[in-house]
């Protein structure tokens, strides 16, 4: 019986540690995504715009 808990709890912390790893990887690839995008949008937002003073 002690045998089985201890199985499924090793099943829960492998299963949680892969959950982690994963999310660890999309944030960091989401990340890597954010700074590209926010180093496309800084050359525009430095530069004076003529359609941002129209809207």
């Amino acid at each position: 019986m002690i045998d089985l808990i201890f199985k499924v709890l090793l099943l829960v912390v492998i299963f949680a540690v892969l959950v982690v790893f994963i999310l660890i990887k999309e944030i960091k690839r989401r990340r890597e995504e954010i700074i590209e995008k926010i180093k496309v949008y800084i050359p525009f937002t430095s530069i004076p715009n003529p359609i941002s003073f129209i809207i």
